[in-house]
């Protein structure tokens, strides 16, 4: 619904459109003042929309403005109020000077969702910067070796855990830590069973605190990134994060961002451990995956999928148990230094991770004590 209030703050914009919209400037607005006064907490944001992004939600905007909203770039202005879930959205077609939309909303928080800590359920908290409720507790303890200056520290953040009693259960049946449990997982495998007093395991209750974002290269609904990475962040000195989660996805991790998002299922799949495993090969040791997945095209990496023989023969040629063998990262031609490892098929429970990817993972363990 566009309201009269808002025809004098149109003017005001335009005179904005020709330089940058920005949250400052847009505060400068003699109406736009009258509102934040009227509700003093509000909070200004100001967003730009690509022809793309606008793409995947212009049914819900031509439910918001009118079937005048077309597919194209927009800068969209939101005035936000949490005590009286009160949302203002303006949006501008930049390049026409032209506001397209003005309308005034009371915000529906979905479940998880949430403006202050009354909107949250009992043993929870709204965090702000969220906008989701998130379990009291934080950074919690599971395995304990040491100093953090001297440990890999890894924190799991348990996605759709409603208990801190299951999320443990789960993160200490995957990592296996006295190899002994049936899971095969992060710690019964060399070289880190043989080095597991370098690590610290914590977790992060996050209940049902993240939200999930379609990823079109995956072509999957997933954990948001972000949102995801700040939980992880209550342990401020974890060095490697796992986010845990009982929905089911495609697991995946970031090595640049020594991150791992892991589908462990529920109840938990007894294979979740080696998951684990493949996906820490990742986030630790940078290895690259074994296995060949036309769809994404060849890259080639250090210090297990090389482009062809002769590179292969530099980076493992004089590595006993190597040889070279086709199809790695994601196409037949490349070269992988093993019939077969963890980073090829981690599901038989016998494969390790082998000479040339244990390699390198000893160079990262070097750094710990």
């Amino acid at each position: 619904m566009k309201y009269l209030l808002f025809y004098a703050l149109i003017g005001g914009l335009l005179l904005l459109v020709g330089c940058q919209i920005t949250e400052e400037n847009v505060k400068q607005l003699p109406q736009v003042k009258a509102l934040l006064e009227q509700y003093p907490n509000a909070k200004v944001e100001v967003v730009k929309y690509s022809e793309a992004n606008v793409t995947s939600f212009i049914s819900k905007l031509k439910s918001l403005c009118g079937s005048q909203m077309l597919i194209k770039d927009y800068t969209a202005v939101f005035i936000k109020d949490t005590s009286s879930k009160l949302l203002i959205g303006v949006w501008v077609d930049v390049p026409n000077k032209v506001v397209e939309c003005v309308y005034k909303t009371k915000i529906q928080l979905s479940p998880g969702q949430c403006f202050t800590t009354k909107d949250c359920p009992s043993g929870q908290l709204c965090d702000d910067s969220l906008n989701r409720c998130k379990e009291r507790s934080e950074c919690m303890p599971i395995i304990s070796n040491g100093n953090s200056a001297t440990k890999a520290d890894i924190v799991f953040v348990g996605d759709g855990y409603t208990d801190q009693a299951s999320l443990k259960s789960d993160i200490l049946k995957i990592v296996d830590y006295e190899a002994n449990n049936g899971y095969k997982g992060l710690m019964a495998v060399e070289p880190f069973r043989s080095n597991k007093k370098k690590f610290n395991i914590w977790m992060v209750p996050a209940g049902n605190s993240i939200t999930y974002v379609f990823n079109a290269y995956l072509n999957q609904q997933q954990p948001e990134e972000k949102s995801s990475l700040i939980l992880a962040s209550r342990c401020s000195f974890a060095d490697y994060k796992v986010i845990i989660s009982k929905k089911t996805y495609r697991s995946f991790a970031m090595p640049w961002q020594k991150s791992i998002w892991l589908s462990v299922g529920d109840p938990l799949g007894k294979d979740k451990g080696r998951t684990l495993l493949h996906e820490f090969g990742h986030a630790f040791g940078n290895l690259a995956d074994e296995y060949v997945e036309e769809a994404f095209g060849s890259r080639p990496q250090l210090p297990n999928c090389a482009p062809d023989i002769q590179t292969a023969q530099k980076w493992w040629g004089n590595l006993p148990g190597t040889g070279y063998n086709q199809g790695c990262s994601y196409t037949h031609n490349n070269i992988r230094p093993t019939p077969n490892s963890i980073m090829r098929f981690q599901y038989d429970f016998n494969t390790e991770f082998y000479a040339a990817n244990e390699q390198e993972l000893q160079e990262v363990l070097k750094n710990y004590v």
